[in-house]
């Protein structure tokens, strides 16, 4: 923040703008300002009630904790989620529980996806194309040795090779 960039603080039921260097000067006579929280807002510092300030670094650490947890899974563009040719349109129905389902089973289903997941993360883009088109996708091999115009017989070696590879990921996964 450069000395010349805009502070306000909240003096007389209003808030009055400042520079930062005045804002640095007003700290260094004043202990009480030392004690004010202020949020940065399109670059100019804003001064904000205690609770605010808490509420907001709370929003903060929330919003880091879920990028940490997004970055674990592949991202899936929004349009995909949609999308027809995909056969992935969700209605909803899904998130719905069922009460006949058992709960222990449900649990090492979602930690066996969650290994599945960080294991295609371990594959390359070829390796991660191919386990889209045919399991995703639904194509066949022979679809997709006309598309990437790579014999069938490679195909199924490595579609062979890929799930040998994420077999023993999950397996290594604790």
């Amino acid at each position: 923040m450069n000395d010349n960039s805009k502070c306000f603080v909240f003096e007389n039921s209003s808030y009055t703008e400042i520079t930062y260097r005045e804002l640095k000067r007003r700290r260094e006579i004043n202990p009480a300002y030392s004690n004010r929280k202020f949020l940065l807002f399109h670059g100019m510092l804003m001064e904000v009630p205690e609770k605010e300030y808490r509420s907001y670094l709370k929003y903060l650490r929330h919003h880091q904790y879920l990028e940490s947890i997004a970055a674990e899974f592949p991202k899936i563009p929004f349009h995909d989620i949609f999308s027809q040719k995909n056969n992935m349109h969700f209605s909803g129905e899904e998130s719905i529980g069922d009460a006949s389902e058992n709960v222990e089973e449900t649990a090492i289903q979602r930690i066996m996806i969650h290994k599945l997941l960080k294991g295609l993360q371990t594959l390359s883009r070829e390796e991660q194309d191919l386990i889209q088109a045919l399991y995703v996708d639904g194509m066949s091999e022979r679809e997709w040795s006309k598309i990437s115009c790579t014999p069938q017989k490679i195909i199924n070696e490595k579609r062979r090779r890929i799930l040998l590879k994420l077999k023993k990921f999950m397996e290594n996964q604790k």
